[in-house]
């Protein structure tokens, strides 16, 4: 049996193509051509469409499209199937299903507690408790975003691409200022919050917590993060969403 994961996020949809445990294809697209999943699925027809999205337009509008007269079960994670952690917020409803979907996973591969960085269009950093709660955590811009505000709301900056930072103490040109000012900030920022969150966490729990970082910029940022803090995961979410499903088909 065939089953598309699709994550959708405010700037990517990730997705990934199984038949049984094989990967039939995997890929990414923007999420302003949505439409081009569509090609996809007429391709390789597949039985399920298992969605997760933290744009509701973009997947009311995607998921009419493949209803009309496909056969294909669409089924939403969020709505259709509940992500099965504990959610300790004070909204539970307000939280974006990634988040979920993420701690979820941490919560059923690895020794809690923990911290999960996500680092997408926003940069989510959330702590899972002991007993595989998802306790919340804090919400700030990405990297993308920093500069697209920067080019957009400024007359004379640039609006620069993220890129790679070669590690200087300043910049010596406007493009160089801008880079360093935005990679080494955030970076800056999330040793800061590592080390803020876990010492409050062990001093809470009496356990160090473990740090785990995913996200579209992670390649960006990692190498300029203090070493010996975390684990990478790439594609947690999209991992997420097949292990809750494997689970699901199992029951």
């Amino acid at each position: 049996m065939k089953n598309l994961f699709l994550e959708i996020g405010n700037t990517n949809i990730n997705y990934l193509l199984r038949e049984g445990k094989r990967v039939v294809k995997k890929g990414k697209i923007p999420v302003c051509e949505y439409l081009q999943i569509l090609t996809v699925v007429k391709k390789y027809r597949p039985q399920n469409v298992i969605i997760a999205s933290v744009v509701p337009h973009i997947e009311f509008e995607f998921s009419r499209k493949l209803k009309k007269g496909s056969g294909i079960r669409v089924v939403k994670i969020g709505q259709d199937v509940i992500v099965p952690i504990r959610n300790r917020y004070t909204q539970p409803e307000k939280v974006g299903i990634d988040r979920l979907l993420n701690a979820y996973y941490i919560k059923e591969k690895f020794s809690l507690p923990a911290i999960c960085i996500d680092l997408g269009t926003a940069i989510t950093i959330d702590v899972i408790s002991p007993l595989g709660e998802f306790c919340g955590g804090l919400i700030f811009p990405g990297v993308k975003l920093c500069y697209d505000v920067l080019g957009e709301k400024t007359s004379l900056l640039p609006h620069l691409e993220p890129q790679k930072l070669h590690l200087r103490t300043y910049g010596r040109n406007t493009e160089e200022c801008l880079h360093l000012g935005i990679i080494g900030g955030i970076s800056n920022l999330l040793d800061g919050v590592i080390n803020n969150l876990s010492e409050k966490l062990a001093r809470k729990y009496r356990r160090v917590p473990a740090v785990f970082i995913t996200g579209g910029d992670a390649t960006l940022l990692i190498s300029t993060i203090r070493k010996n803090k975390w684990r990478n995961i790439p594609d947690l979410t999209l991992k997420a969403m097949v292990l809750l499903w494997s689970k699901l088909c199992k029951n």
